[in-house]
């Protein structure tokens, strides 16, 4: 899987929208909501992972500037939790030879 950086997923989101490898969540979606995404981008043949941005806000009946940085009010709160519940929830490592889960938590701070 190519690495990308925050600035550059995110102009891709905003020129094209989510895809099979990259997914939008803001802060108040839920873990549930999360982990689906994970799970997804852990279990589709070839696809090699994808990467979560935590942290960005979607109006989906928007046709431009839908998506926006909201960011992340604890973010080191925000990556234990998602890596506590991967450990408890996968029999596999999220990080293995095969696939890479990226999540890249923004802050309310960023602007691009």
């Amino acid at each position: 899987m190519k690495l990308y950086t925050a600035q550059e997923l995110y102009k891709l989101l905003s020129e094209s929208d989510e895809c099979v490898w990259i997914e939008a969540k803001g802060e108040s979606d839920s873990a549930q909501s999360l982990m689906e995404s994970v799970c997804s981008f852990s279990n589709e043949p070839g696809l090699g992972g994808g990467y979560i941005l935590l942290g960005i806000g979607e109006d989906s009946k928007a046709l431009d500037n839908r998506f926006w940085i909201e960011g992340v009010e604890n973010p080191d709160k925000a990556q234990l939790d998602i890596s506590t519940r991967c450990a408890s929830m996968f029999n596999l490592s999220v990080k293995n030879g095969n696939w890479l889960i990226q999540t890249l938590i923004f802050l309310k701070k960023w602007a691009f």
